[in-house]
């Protein structure tokens, strides 16, 4: 397992897709055909964008539970 870093300025959709794209980089999907991400609820993670966005490449999405 490796830890993939990238720094933003802003986290919005993009940015959290941009996220996806360097995980299925690291990891293709030939050898990991999944791969979990804990995410909390901000409204960037929640979008129906950002879950087409994960599920395309095969990435699924925990939620953090509500406080």
């Amino acid at each position: 397992m490796r830890v993939q870093v990238k720094s933003n300025t802003t986290i919005n959709e993009e940015s959290v897709c941009d996220y996806f794209f360097i995980h299925r980089k690291a990891y293709p999907q030939a050898e990991y055909p999944k791969i979990h991400i804990i995410v909390d609820r901000g409204s960037y993670n929640t979008s129906k964008k950002t879950q087409e966005e994960a599920r395309r490449p095969g990435i699924i999405l925990h939620y953090l539970p509500p406080i």
